[in-house]
């Protein structure tokens, strides 16, 4: 059987809040869970990532590409 997973990338406010604001903690430590989540199932995905964190966190977007997963975009912010 085949699957496929695709993951936003964003904070919880993006759309309701000043998006100019700090990535939350809640932003790194959620998307380190997922990505060791599908490590350990041996499975990769595509993550679509909005401008705005890749921005204010390119280390946790070039760990998503390091592990083998596919980086697009989900708009700016």
């Amino acid at each position: 059987m085949r699957h496929a997973i695709s993951v936003d990338v964003e904070d919880w406010y993006q759309s309701t809040i000043d998006p100019r604001a700090d990535l939350s903690d809640r932003f790194q430590r959620s998307t380190t869970k997922v990505l060791e989540t599908l490590a350990g199932h041996h499975v990769t995905g595509t993550f679509f990532v909005l401008g705005l964190a890749a921005e204010k966190a390119p280390h946790v977007i070039r760990r998503i590409a390091e592990a083998g997963h596919e980086v697009q975009s989900h708009g700016y912010g």
